[in-house]
C-alpha cells in the first residue's frame, strides 16, 4: 500500500551502508562483486519493467534484461543465479506458476538459461589456467562433503554478522569442519530455513521469494561445490538485499500488530517504525566508517585480520609483507619466525577429509623464509639473512626474487663470486652478463 515506497527506501538505505558491505566495495579487488550486484539488479529490474503491462516497449524491456544478464556471465559466477531469480519473481508476482511462466516467456527463459554456457566456458577456461599455473588456498584439497557441511556454519556466521555487524574480517581462512556433529546446532538451523523456504514455495507464501533468493544467490559459492576459501564477507553482498528486505517489512509488521494492540493511530505507527530504521541507519553507518579504518593501510587491514584469526598464515604473510614495506623490520622478523613455527603444524594433514596443499605449503614457507631474511638484513645480520635465503631457494628452486635476494646478501657479505653464480642464474642472456660486470665492477 502506501508505505511500500517508504519500505523500498529503508530497505535500501540500510542494505547500502551496511558494514557487512565494506569488502565488497573498499576491498577494490572484490569491486567485481558489486559489478555482478549491478548487472544482476539491472537483468532483474529490466525484467520487471518487460512484464509490466503498463510499461511501454515492454520487447525492448525484455531484450535489455537479457543483455544485462549475459554482461552479468561475464563478470562473475553468482550470475548463475539470475534466470532463478527472475523466474521466481514471474512464479510469486506475475505468472503465478512456473507452467505459466514458462507458457508466457519460454523464448526468454530459454535464452538467459543458455546465457550460463558463457560463464561455463570462462569457469572451464579459467580452471585450466589455475591448475596450469597453480596457487589458490590453502585448503585447496578439500572435497564436496566437507565442503557443504562447514557452510551451514559458515551461513550461520553471515546470518549473524547481518544482524550483528561487528567482529568483521577480511580474510578468516575458516577451517574445514571435521564432522557433521562438530555443525549440527547449524546444520538444523539452515535445514530448518530450506524447509520454510520449500514450504513458502509450494504454498505460494510470498516470504518464499527472499528467502529463496537468498539461497539461490548463495549456492555458487556456499553449497556442495568447493572453493579454495570457506567464507568472505563479499559473498554476501547480494544475498543480504534478501535478508534485510524480511527484517524491514517483518519489522513493520511487527510494529504494526503492536501498535493495533496498543490502539496506537496508523500515522504514529508509520512514525514509530521509520524512527527505529532510522536509528538503525545511522548506527550501521557509524559502524561502516569504523570498519573503514582498517583499509587505510595494508598494515592496518593485516594486522586486524592477524589479531581476529591468529591461525591464519596467510594473513601473517602479507602483514610481514606490509610491516617491512614500512620499514618495521624488527616486528617483520617476529612475524616470520612465527609463520614458521605455524607451518610446522599446518604442512600436516590435519583430518581424512583433506590434506593442505603441498606446493602452496612450500609457497608460504619459502615466502616466510624470505622476508626473516629481509628482516634480518635490514637489522644487519647479513650471514643469518643468508642463511634463511638459501632455504627460501632450496624450497622453491625456481624464486627469483629469492634468488636475488640471497645474491644480494651474499654481496654484501663480501662473497663476490658467490653473488655473481646465484645472479647468474636469475639474469640470463646480455641483460644478466651486464648486470653481472656491473656488480663485479662494484
Amino acid at each position: 500500500g502506501r508505505v511500500g515506497p517508504w519500505l523500498a527506501f529503508f530497505t535500501a538505505a540500510i542494505w547500502i551502508v551496511h558494514p557487512l558491505q565494506t569488502e565488497s566495495v573498499t576491498y577494490i579487488c572484490q569491486r567485481y562483486e558489486s559489478l555482478m550486484g549491478l548487472f544482476f539488479l539491472i537483468t532483474v529490474y529490466c525484467f520487471i519493467r518487460g512484464v509490466d503491462s503498463g510499461s511501454r516497449c515492454q520487447r525492448f524491456w525484455c531484450d535489455m534484461s537479457l543483455l544485462f544478464c549475459v554482461l552479468g556471465m561475464g563478470t562473475k559466477e553468482v550470475m548463475a543465479a539470475a534466470p532463478f531469480v527472475i523466474l521466481l519473481y514471474d512464479y510469486f508476482f506475475v505468472a503465478g506458476s512456473f507452467a505459466g511462466a514458462f507458457h508466457l516467456r519460454w523464448r526468454l527463459y530459454a535464452a538467459m538459461f543458455c546465457s550460463v554456457a558463457i560463464l561455463a566456458v570462462l569457469i572451464v577456461r579459467t580452471s585450466l589456467e589455475y591448475t596450469i599455473g597453480g596457487g589458490g588456498s590453502i585448503f585447496a584439497g578439500i572435497f564436496s562433503w566437507p565442503y557443504l557441511i562447514t557452510q551451514s556454519e559458515v551461513i550461520v556466521h553471515y546470518l549473524r554478522l547481518a544482524i550483528m555487524p561487528y567482529s568483521l574480517c577480511l580474510d578468516y581462512s575458516w577451517p574445514p569442519a571435521e564432522s557433521l556433529s562438530a555443525v549440527m546446532g547449524s546444520g538444523l538451523l539452515i535445514v530448518g530455513l530450506l524447509v520454510v523456504t520449500v514450504w513458502a514455495l509450494w504454498r505460494h507464501r510470498i516470504v518464499g521469494f527472499p528467502l529463496a533468493c537468498f539461497f539461490l544467490i548463495l549456492a555458487p559459492t556456499s553449497s556442495f561445490m568447493p572453493l579454495g576459501d570457506m567464507a568472505f564477507e563479499h559473498r554476501m553482498y547480494l544475498p543480504l538485499a534478501a535478508i534485510v528486505v524480511l527484517f524491514v517489512v517483518g519489522g513493520y509488521l511487527g510494529v504494526q500488530m503492536a501498535g493495533d494492540f496498543c490502539g496506537m493511530r496508523s500515522n504514529v505507527i508509520r512514525y514509530l517504525a521509520a524512527g527505529m530504521a532510522g536509528i538503525i541507519i545511522i548506527s550501521f553507518s557509524a559502524l561502516t566508517i569504523t570498519r573503514n579504518t582498517c583499509y587505510e593501510s595494508g598494515e592496518s587491514m593485516w594486522r586486524d585480520v592477524a589479531e581476529k584469526r591468529p591461525q591464519n598464515v596467510r594473513a601473517l604473510g602479507n602483514l610481514a609483507r606490509e610491516l617491512l614495506n614500512v620499514g618495521k623490520s624488527k616486528e617483520a622478523e617476529s612475524v616470520s619466525r612465527l609463520i614458521l613455527k605455524r607451518l610446522e603444524v599446518r604442512g600436516r594433514p590435519l583430518n581424512s577429509s583433506y590434506v593442505l596443499e603441498p606446493s602452496l605449503i612450500m609457497h608460504y614457507q619459502s615466502s616466510a623464509h624470505d622476508r626473516l631474511g629481509i628482516a634480518l638484513l635490514c637489522a644487519g645480520k647479513t650471514e643469518e639473512s643468508i642463511l634463511h635465503f638459501a632455504e627460501a631457494v632450496r624450497i622453491r628452486s625456481q624464486d627469483g626474487y629469492a634468488r636475488h635476494n640471497l645474491g644480494l646478501a651474499l654481496f654484501l657479505s663480501g662473497k663476490t663470486n658467490q653473488a655473481l653464480a646465484e645472479l647468474g642464474l636469475v639474469q640470463t642472456g646480455d641483460e644478466g652478463r651486464e648486470r653481472s660486470q656491473a656488480l663485479a665492477a662494484l
